[in-house]
């Protein structure tokens, strides 16, 4: 649509920008690191599926993890089939085609509603908050219920304001198809995002034409029947206590900070996390958007003018006020009022203000309901992300200047970041303090060139600037050299897998307790299955077997088994190794059962 209207020139330019987007995104990738306590476990359960061949339950270490469907681990499983092996660089390779299709509708929706200019800053805008930027990067589950929430949101848009008549029911298919992988890549929660904003909007328009033409039969079959098939499969496989654990502790129990058990499941009960205030979501926006937060508060009171919910003595426009009123003030002031109101004559039809009502919703109503949660994460939010840099991108481009070529800006913003992006390559495996100061010394001389551009009244150009030097920074400090300084590093056990296989062979190795980063990393890295014992009884006969059998385990859990006195009689008869590296969260403890082992029981 936008490539066969665009000229020979803005082609060039917008084959520049993607190339740009692409290469940001490649960067950080291809490494063998896993940060606990996500990556390991999802990229191991994928791994399992990939060898198994087992696609409709996920397991980690041969026991069911039912918390979440298995499309994710699947898509990673698909990818190591492609490629012929599992690896840590093919897994977050889905992550990031993932992050695309986050970005790929950013400047879908953005080009739709204002254009080229929209749609790239909405790019831009999106790929500098450093969680998305994160989260793309990282291997979890957020990114795809990220991605395929943003697309059925953004198929719903365009649905409801932009199709052609004949292909209006391939665009509700794709709608439900995009909202099937969203249930099937984290349940109810996967599809929180997309029935919430949507319910809103129709109530709050009274759409009820809409939601008639939604609930075409034909189109919701593209929902239910892969996800009805699923949960038949699923059901088929372990019964209600699958179901039980899935849609009532793992999502109600999570909800509420409450374990709801039932009898006579066999299954480890969810890990229901950490109780959290209702102001996470504020407390972390820094984190979550980082220069964009400066745009929130304008986007979200430009929002509610849109959509003529302040009084109108509120709404003062800096054409009225200039009339009235002279001097130093009155510039300053007139200032304010333009980035707030912006234009007078602005006028803003129905089908602008339902736009603006969905990007609204889509934007700040999953937070709002979110932080009622007792459980809450940064990447829950995710899909919200990119209605927040739509929004931005907006405000951004109905204040900038209308003269400015936007091909030189774009060019600005490539020749700042690939520069970034080749150092992160070739001097970061070097040396790390090198690579942060000649970051450093670069983004000081592109501030530099913003303040210019920015005297200039070259807005345009400064805007693309600053987010070119933002990106950088994401960049710089999501480089797995620099993040292998930081604390970050004290969840990765890349080293610490290395030196259990240097030890243990190929003898039979087990996994004591419940840490979920262990469980994940031990097997993904030696490439091979894993047994998980947790129960003392199990411990004991493992031990006592005779064989030259190794138990890794975390050293508190073995002060606390090693009360019991035939475990501690068992435990004087074997090689006791303590595994510390002095920057992992815990210490752990390879326990290696000798020859001549005494045999449980006799």
């Amino acid at each position: 649509m936008f490539w066969n209207n665009a000229n020979s020139e803005n082609k060039k330019i917008i084959f520049l920008f993607a190339l740009t987007i692409l290469f940001s995104m490649l960067i950080n990738t291809f490494h063998p690191y896993l940060w606990g306590p996500d990556e390991p476990r999802v990229a191991e359960i994928a791994r399992e599926a990939f060898v198994s061949g087992n696609y409709v339950t996920p397991h980690l270490c041969g026991r069911p993890f039912v918390e979440k469907p298995p499309l994710h681990f699947d898509m990673i499983a698909l990818a190591y089939v492609l490629t012929g092996d599992a690896t840590a660089e093919v897994a977050r390779l889905v992550s990031v085609l993932l992050g695309c299709v986050m970005l790929g509708v950013a400047f879908w929706i953005g080009y739709c509603w204002g254009g080229l200019r929209r749609a790239v800053l909405a790019v831009s805008l999106l790929i500098i908050m450093p969680q998305f930027y994160r989260t793309a990067h990282f291997i979890v589950t957020d990114i795809s219920v990220g991605a395929f929430c943003s697309l059925a949101l953004g198929l719903f848009m365009y649905y409801v304001y932009w199709p052609k008549v004949e292909n209006a029911k391939w665009i509700l298919c794709l709608f439900y198809l995009a909202s099937a992988a969203a249930f099937l890549t984290k349940g109810l929660v996967g599809i929180f995002h997309i029935g919430i904003v949507i319910a809103t909007f129709i109530l709050l328009r009274k759409r009820w034409d809409l939601l008639k033409r939604m609930l075409s039969p034909p189109a919701m079959l593209v929902f239910l029947i892969p996800v009805g098939v699923w949960i038949y499969l699923f059901y088929c496989e372990g019964g209600l206590y699958f179901l039980h654990e899935h849609f009532i502790n793992n999502t109600i129990g999570r909800f509420f900070h409450i374990q709801f058990k039932i009898t006579g499941s066999q299954l480890a009960f969810t890990d229901i996390g950490n109780d959290s205030p209702w102001y996470f979501y504020l407390k972390r926006m820094p984190v979550m958007f980082s220069g964009v937060i400066v745009l929130l508060p304008f986007i979200f009171w430009d929002g509610l003018r849109k959509l003529n919910i302040l009084p109108h003595k509120w709404v003062l426009y800096s054409e009225d006020f200039k009339k009235n009123n002279k001097g130093w003030k009155a510039i300053i002031f007139g200032f304010l009022l333009q980035l707030f109101n912006g234009r007078k004559n602005e006028k803003i039809g129905d089908k602008q203000k339902d736009i603006v009502l969905i990007l609204f919703l889509w934007a700040f109503l999953p937070i709002f309901l979110l932080s009622f949660s007792s459980i809450k994460e940064v990447t829950y939010i995710l899909p919200s992300y990119v209605a927040i840099a739509i929004m931005s991108a907006v405000w951004l481009d109905e204040r900038l200047s209308l003269n400015d070529k936007i091909s030189h800006d774009i060019l600005c913003f490539a020749l700042i970041v690939i520069p970034v992006g080749i150092a992160s390559f070739t001097l970061a495996p070097i040396s790390v303090s090198v690579y942060i100061l000649s970051v450093c010394v670069w983004m000081s001389a592109c501030l530099l060139f913003a303040i210019i551009s920015a005297i200039k009244l070259c807005l345009t150009r400064t805007t693309f600037i600053i987010c070119a030097i933002l990106l950088c920074l994401v960049i710089m400090l999501n480089t797995p050299e620099v993040m292998r300084t930081t604390n970050l590093n004290r969840k990765c056990h890349f080293d610490l897998a290395k030196n259990v296989f240097d030890e243990v062979g190929d003898n039979p190795l087990y996994i004591f307790g419940g840490c979920e980063t262990l469980r994940g990393s031990i097997p993904f890295y030696g490439r091979r299955s894993i047994p998980v014992i947790l129960s003392s009884e199990r411990f004991k006969k493992v031990l006592s077997s005779g064989k030259n059998n190794f138990i890794i385990i975390v050293d508190n859990c073995l002060n606390r088994i090693n009360k019991d006195r035939e475990i501690a009689l068992i435990l004087s008869h074997c090689k006791i190794q303590t595994l510390s590296h002095g920057n992992l969260c815990e210490n752990y403890i390879l326990i290696s059962a000798p020859d001549d082992a005494i045999y449980y029981g006799k």
